[in-house]
């Protein structure tokens, strides 16, 4: 099984996910997702590739991982040059939504099954990260359809509290979980494993 880094989720999911799975992790935009890429991330040998930060960046918070910046058309133009999966490691991909918007469905289909058959080569992860914008992007049922593992983040904004809960649908090679783990987003992903009174 491969970590998350999060050990009461790898706990529910007897062990962590399943080497060779395509993982789709979706989020607000506005919450601190990328805190849960960087923890599968650290976790493991990784390669990350980001379409939305500066590489430098993600790089200053991954200092043992290999990244790498594209734009999303030339991620879909020639995937097999940004697939790079470590064995039994991870490739994170921050972010597919710009990809998921693209009118070319066969070449965003031609990328994930890309993605898949790293996952599957390397006995590894493929996480691919995505935002929930107000509209979801044509293609984002593909990238549900396609994965093995579904990962959704949802956020509660209150004035006394700020809630983001984990919650994972879809399992092909293991346990879809049947209720959502609280996270506590701040520096860094704290599992919280109290219960609401």
């Amino acid at each position: 099984m491969i970590p998350t880094g999060m050990d009461p989720l790898d706990r529910r999911l007897r062990g962590g996910v399943p080497p060779g799975t395509l993982l789709t992790f979706t989020a607000p935009p506005e919450t601190q997702s990328e805190l849960v890429l960087e923890e599968v991330a650290r976790k493991n040998e990784s390669t990350y590739v980001s379409t939305v930060r500066d590489a430098s960046v993600v790089a200053e918070r991954l200092p043992d991982t290999s990244v790498t910046a594209t734009t999303p058309e030339e991620l879909l133009a020639a995937p097999e040059e940004f697939l790079s999966v470590p064995d039994g490691g991870c490739l994170v991909v921050d972010a597919v939504t710009a990809l998921e918007l693209s009118d070319d469905a066969a070449a965003y289909r031609a990328f994930l099954d890309a993605a898949a058959d790293a996952a599957g080569a390397s006995n590894g992860l493929v996480l691919l990260h995505g935002h929930e914008p107000e509209t979801e992007p044509p293609q984002r049922w593909l990238t549900y359809a396609r994965a093995d593992m579904t990962w959704r983040l949802s956020l509660v904004v209150n004035p006394l509290a700020v809630e983001t809960r984990l919650s994972i649908t879809k399992n092909r090679d293991g346990v879809a979980l049947d209720e959502p783990l609280k996270l506590r987003l701040t520096d860094h992903v704290v599992v919280d494993t109290s219960r609401d009174i």
